[in-house]
């Protein structure tokens, strides 16, 4: 049993997904994934939609903040 977040929806769904939150920063696309820096130093990993795989990165506040308005939408 995997216990690691993921998303299993669209990029496109992951995106006003995060937005719909109010968190500020900027969507890069990374392979087939994407990846969203926040100004306070927050990353929010998606492995695209063959992983599936979300992690947070980055260094406090940002890493924190993510990980608490969005933790709790993704399926672990």
């Amino acid at each position: 049993m995997n216990c690691r977040p993921h998303f299993d929806g669209t990029a496109a769904e992951l995106q006003d997904l995060v937005e719909s939150q109010g968190i500020n920063g900027k969507w890069l696309r990374d392979g087939e994934g994407l990846r969203y820096l926040t100004p306070d130093g927050g990353i929010l990993l998606w492995y695209g939609p063959i992983i599936r795989l979300i992690v947070f990165q980055g260094k406090d506040p940002g890493k924190t903040m993510l990980r608490e308005k969005l933790g709790r939408c993704f399926a672990a």
